[in-house]
């Protein structure tokens, strides 16, 4: 059962799987994916998804802080707002490239 419990679920189900194949005379040959390339595969997808939250988070940033107040009456104050608004929502934007970058793998 040790034995059993070492291999990760996606490795077993993919043993299985070219097992029954094998015997059905279905498949001679499959090819397998280790188990370093379900992580790497599995990643790019979390990465994707992270990239597009921060694109959203950007978004937001900007929304709030940059374009709101030129709607709502221009201030002297609120030019710091903005600047942290730009700020902010450039470096979530910087972060998606990054992780969309990576999630290209």
């Amino acid at each position: 059962m040790s034995k059993l419990s070492s291999i990760s679920s996606y490795a077993l189900v993919d043993k299985l799987l070219a097992v029954s194949l094998h015997t059905n005379g279905i498949v001679s040959e499959i090819p397998r994916l280790t188990d370093t390339e379900m992580v790497i595969k599995i990643s790019t997808h979390k990465f994707k998804a992270l990239s597009q939250i921060s694109t959203d988070i950007g978004q937001i940033f900007f929304a709030i802080l940059v374009v709101s107040p030129l709607f709502s009456g221009f201030d002297k104050n609120q030019i710091w707002t903005m600047l942290v608004g730009v700020i902010a929502s450039s470096v979530f934007w910087y972060f998606s490239l990054l992780l969309a970058e990576r999630g290209k793998l």
